[in-house]
């Protein structure tokens, strides 16, 4: 599951993907302004999800970490919109 270790690490991540992701509502043509669930359950379920197994694979499966085991990798869902991968 992706871990933060600050404000600001967290914000980087949701720029680097969320923001250019399809799946975040600024990308959308229609008035459904709810985020990735994704981004959702990590919010809701970040730490209960150090005690729980159950959640840690769901989030862990969702949004790894990185092979260094020091920062998030890619999102399972990260597909970037059209905008973000034509400014790409």
């Amino acid at each position: 599951m992706a871990l933060f270790a600050n404000g600001s690490e967290g914000q980087y991540n949701e720029s680097r993907y969320c923001r250019r992701c399809v799946h975040d509502w600024t990308h959308r043509d229609d008035d459904d302004e709810r985020e990735c669930p994704v981004l959702v359950l990590h919010a809701h379920w970040n730490y209960d999800a150090c005690k729980d197994a159950t959640k840690h694979m769901a989030l862990d499966a969702l949004w790894p970490m990185a092979e260094d085991c020091l920062h998030a990798a890619e999102c399972a869902m990260f597909h970037a919109a059209a905008e973000a991968a034509e400014a790409e």
